[in-house]
């Protein structure tokens, strides 16, 4: 009778802990996702950005400086999103490709890049005949 308690205790133990270990690479999964999404989201940003200013990436990616208040409010969701990726940083590579750097929990280095069209001429959102 011992022998079954034991071994029933012991069957429970393990079951704990494979549950502790599934919920763990859930936890770690959903982590990735979500970095990954941050990530994509930052990029499309520059994207949309870089594709409507006249500004170089390195401008649009740099340390913050005194701009216009527009700038400023780019430059801070950057930052915020930035924030939410550890030890995260962005890459310009080139004249046409940004990437985003960040570690995930495990230690693993995670980076996502974009190769970006050239950007739009002012009379190509201006002046167009069609409307």
């Amino acid at each position: 009778m011992l022998i079954d308690y034991v071994a029933a205790a012991a069957l429970a133990l393990v079951g704990l802990t494979g549950a502790l270990v599934l919920t763990q690479d859930v936890i770690g999964l959903h982590s990735a996702a979500y970095h990954q999404v941050i990530a994509d989201n930052l990029l499309a940003e520059i994207e949309a950005r870089y594709l409507m200013s006249d500004h170089p990436l390195q401008k649009l990616t740099g340390p913050c400086d005194k701009g216009t208040e527009d700038q400023q409010r780019f430059c801070q969701y950057l930052e915020t999103g930035l924030r939410k990726l550890p030890e995260s940083r962005i890459e310009v590579l080139g004249i046409n490709q940004v990437g985003i750097s960040w570690s995930e929990m495990d230690e693993a280095q995670v980076s996502v890049f974009r190769a970006l069209p050239a950007p739009l001429s002012p009379s190509a959102y201006g002046d167009s005949p069609h409307g």
